[in-house]
């Protein structure tokens, strides 16, 4: 669960593209490597998608898709998501920035390029392309998720630049253990099935005990014949855990009537072996569990741009004590240490608890000081968040007021969709959104007056 899923490619919540009917196209803008370092004149080629159809020079409104932990599609600029519906609402045009090392816009294999900082800089440089090329006068950046956060953040730090945001599920807040995720995920369990959340804590457990004393039943789960002779190291546990606890994926990405959910709790209930059903469940539409042993692990996520980002700036580490304890923070600090082991070397960083005191000083102090956590002061960011999704505990919140530590300009709206999912809001497919979306465009159309 290393990983801040990104939402945009769960084909079960996308309607049918038109896209070959648009003037949809893909294209290249040489970004600056390094933003901060005037003596860096290095570039590199950044991916952007760009779609003009609607798109009225004279009013000169763009929608600006911000690219987040994975790769963009041109897809994206078709009527997948509620750009599209934005863009045509306001004659504006529709176009996706790919964030810099994802997708196809690798400069190289340094990472220590790769920050929220520089992107927010990429966004500013591509802002500038965009008034230039496409005669751009008001631009509003969009996205969820993490790019959620970047929407947001564009808008904060450079209102010269950026008119208006669409923040969709952003998790604002730095967090380095975020053991509130699964306890949510429980929650929303419960709220859809009674006893789903025990049920699904016994077949994790029922599994820990056939690894330790029946690993050829667990290899048989697990559909590996070779993990029956591994030994097994307690990093090995974390991260087969890791793998196999996907439940809290099926919450993020449930279908818009919850029946996927429902199902899964209900065949679990069904069932007399709870580790079986639970099996049966993960393995539908895969072929492989993987990774399995830490090692694996490790040699995936070291060439991992959003582990690097986890790890250097946001946490977001989500452990637990109730589904299993074997999904420790001691596994996240090692994967850490063991992915991005020269570089944390170089600055000193070579144990455990040096690590420890790095990401507080540098995730729960630095990052959420420098962007401020959930005190956004800037006016005409529209915050939306799902009442089913974990994540919202890290973002603007209903519930919250300055004694909080909140604080958002009586200009920006903030929105909990009782039944919404991760980015829910930003699915066309979503229907019961709708009411959101029209909120949201008569907000567009207020603040870009």
């Amino acid at each position: 669960q290393i990983q801040l899923e990104y939402f945009r490619y769960s084909e079960n919540d996308m309607v049918q593209s038109d896209i070959k009917d648009t003037k949809a196209k893909s294209d290249y803008f040489q970004q600056r490597l390094d933003h901060f370092n005037v003596s860096n004149q290095n570039t590199f080629k950044q991916s952007f998608h760009v779609n003009d159809e609607y798109y009225d020079e004279k009013s000169g409104i763009v929608i600006l898709q911000v690219g987040g932990e994975g790769p963009t599609s041109i897809k994206d600029v078709g009527n997948v998501w509620s750009a599209d519906y934005f863009a045509k609402n306001l004659s504006a045009l529709n176009v996706e920035l790919e964030h810099r090392y994802y997708g196809e816009s690798i400069p190289n294999n340094n990472f220590t390029y790769l920050s929220s900082r520089q992107a927010l800089a990429d966004l500013v440089e591509f802002a500038a392309y965009l008034k230039k090329t496409y005669k751009a006068k008001k631009i509003v950046t969009y996205g969820g998720s993490y790019p959620g956060n970047m929407a947001g953040w564009a808008r904060s730090m450079f209102p010269h630049m950026f008119d208006a945001a669409i923040a969709s599920s952003g998790p604002l807040m730095g967090k380095v253990k975020f053991s509130e995720f699964f306890e949510m995920d429980g929650q929303v369990l419960e709220k859809y099935h009674k006893g789903c959340q025990e049920m699904t804590k016994t077949a994790l457990e029922d599994f820990e005990q056939l690894l330790l004393k029946n690993k050829k039943k667990a290899a048989e789960y697990l559909k590996n014949d070779t993990f029956e002779t591994e030994e097994l190291s307690q990093l090995d546990y974390s991260s087969i855990f890791s793998t196999i606890a996907e439940f809290p994926n099926m919450i993020q990405r449930m279908s818009e009537d919850g029946s996927d959910v429902k199902n899964y709790c209900q065949k679990m209930e069904e069932a007399d072996d709870k580790t079986e059903a639970y099996f049966d469940w993960l393995w539908v539409g895969k072929d492989s569990l993987y990774p399995l042993m830490y090692a694996d692990t490790v040699e995936m996520t070291k060439t991992s741009s959003w582990t690097w980002q986890t790890c250097t700036e946001f946490g977001y580490y989500q452990d637990s004590d109730y589904f299993t304890q074997r999904i420790s923070m001691n596994f996240y600090y090692r994967l850490c240490l063991d992915s991005f082991n020269e570089y944390f070397n170089s600055v000193g960083i070579k144990k455990i608890s040096d690590l420890q005191q790095f990401m507080t000083e540098q995730i729960e102090e630095y990052t959420n000081a420098y962007y401020g956590a959930r005190n956004q002061p800037r006016s005409k960011i529209f915050y939306t968040n799902g009442g089913n999704d974990p994540w919202s505990i890290l973002s603007m919140r209903q519930d919250l007021s300055w004694k909080d530590g909140q604080h958002r300009h009586k200009q920006t709206e903030n929105q909990m969709i009782e039944n919404g999912n991760h980015c829910s809001d930003m699915r066309m497919s979503w229907k019961s959104n709708d009411y959101i979306r029209q909120m949201q465009i008569d907000k567009l159309n207020e603040w870009l007056k």
